[in-house]
């Protein structure tokens, strides 16, 4: 396994662009604020992924029944200039799959798996996440200096 090293790189999971793109979300006002800080440096280098695109995606539609605002995050996400997209490999995917086996009490869905392994893979520390259940990575000796912002 990779040594985390980066810390000065940040993955974004799915409900920071969706409250961002959202005013209904109970988070939106937060999200555009961690957006902010994000895409002005102060995370250092940003990550996603193309199964976090598909959910932001999906769920930007199912709330807000509005294509303008989907069409919106995907350009926010693909043309800022900041973020990187990875992609889930066969070889990334297998891997969650297993991590998903291996730790269901951590309830993390296979997407959120995908987005730990591809954080180790690519050594980043930090996740720019509402979802708490990425907090209890922390348990698991190899996952544990994965860290959630905001707390």
């Amino acid at each position: 396994m990779k040594r985390f090293m980066d810390k000065m790189a940040a993955f974004i999971d799915t409900g920071i662009f969706v409250a961002i793109h959202n005013s209904r979300d109970q988070c939106h006002e937060e999200a555009k604020k961690l957006g902010e800080k994000a895409i002005n440096g102060v995370f250092g280098k940003l990550y996603t992924s193309d199964y976090i695109l598909d959910e932001v995606v999906a769920f930007i539609y199912k709330k807000t029944d509005k294509p303008v605002l989907v069409l919106e995050a995907i350009d926010f996400i693909q043309n800022s200039g900041r973020i990187d997209i990875l992609h889930v490999d066969s070889s990334i995917f297998a891997s969650a799959k297993v991590c998903a086996e291996q730790y269901p009490s951590l309830k993390l869905s296979v997407t959120d798996w995908t987005s730990v392994n591809l954080m180790i893979e690519n050594k980043i520390v930090k996740i720019l996440s509402f979802d708490s259940d990425f907090d209890k990575l922390k348990t698991i000796d190899k996952f544990s200096r994965i860290s959630r912002i905001p707390k």
